[in-house]
């Protein structure tokens, strides 16, 4: 039932799709700005939203106030309050999950990741923007993150707006080296969106899975629709809102397989800036090596040393 609701031509038409509301608030400082101060002013609204928005374009205003108000059920709130309590316990884990096998899995397809080698700060400034990525999910994870004024929603607001400007940004790079192939899709398009958000929510309990912590039925089911929420709120389209866990688990194994490729360019890079990146992090070398076997360990999949150009594996490893 669930494998006929996402099919090939939905996930294509998503590819084709982006986030209308946040891009015309990017489009209107595109319009008004050249590229650079496009990026500082992102920059400072980033810093803080709340402060004076005079200076930018109206739709960046409007934007913020369409994106405050999110309406919430009592039983959602409830799944929460559910799946804040279980990150709460197991926190520190997802950070560890988050280098070895989030990441890494979107790594492993190929037209996501060429946007993230193309933006070069995922491989020129790997520690920092992974750090932002892991303060995300560390504002999101809390029962109130839907409610003006949390550092939830607000961090939401933020990542959705800079993912606008970055594709407003890729789209309109006019250097010959640089435009942008259509083939692979609008930049951070709803397809890509949609994987991502399993990548924070599914990838993550099968990591608690193979850490030997194993959620019950009804606290799988509080993470996923908790996620689900949160990827609304960051402008995935209804079309793509799986109503419960097994339809989610549906829809990203169609994405992942859609897009998954041992034919890689980028994959490499970007796992070797990652992984090195905990060198800077910790202040401390790690055996490269090493951090390719816990890699290799969390993906459990056949193509993900080729896909990632990690080392082949050992006799102990395949074992």
């Amino acid at each position: 039932m669930h494998t006929k609701k996402w099919t090939n031509e939905l996930l294509d038409r998503m590819r084709t799709t982006g986030d209308p509301l946040a891009d015309k608030a990017a489009q209107a400082l595109w319009r008004e700005q050249n590229s650079r101060q496009v990026v500082e002013g992102l920059r400072e609204i980033a810093r803080n939203h709340r402060l004076q928005l005079s200076g930018f374009p109206q739709e960046v205003a409007d934007y913020f106030r369409e994106t405050e108000q999110i309406a919430i059920h009592p039983e959602d709130q409830e799944k929460f309050d559910l799946a804040a309590n279980i990150f709460n316990n197991y926190g520190f884990r997802y950070c560890a999950l988050l280098f070895f096998k989030a990441l890494p899995t979107g790594y492993m397809c190929p037209k996501p990741g060429h946007v993230l080698r193309s933006t070069r700060l995922l491989v020129d400034f790997a520690a920092r923007r992974v750090m932002e990525t892991a303060q995300f999910i560390f504002a999101v994870n809390n029962a109130n993150w839907h409610k003006p004024g949390n550092p939830g929603l607000e961090a939401i607001q933020r990542v959705r707006l800079m993912h606008a400007g970055m594709r407003i940004a890729l789209l309109n790079d006019e250097r010959p080296d640089h435009r942008w192939n259509m083939q692979l899709g609008v930049p951070i398009n709803q397809e890509d969106l949609a994987l991502t958000n399993h990548l924070f929510s599914i990838a993550m309990i099968d990591g608690l899975d193979q850490m030997g912590i194993h959620l019950l039925a009804d606290e799988r089911e509080a993470v996923f629709h908790t996620w689900q929420h949160i990827g609304q709120a960051m402008g995935i389209c209804p079309e793509l809102y799986a109503e419960d866990y097994a339809s989610g688990r549906e829809q990203y194994r169609c994405i992942f397989e859609r897009q998954c490729s041992t034919q890689n360019p980028d994959g490499p890079a970007l796992t070797r800036a990652l992984l090195e990146s905990l060198d800077t992090m910790l202040r401390s070398h790690l055996p490269e090596d090493s951090l390719e076997d816990i890699t290799g360990y969390f993906l459990d999949d056949p193509r993900a040393r080729k896909s990632l150009g990690l080392h082949p594996a050992s006799v102990g490893d395949r074992v």
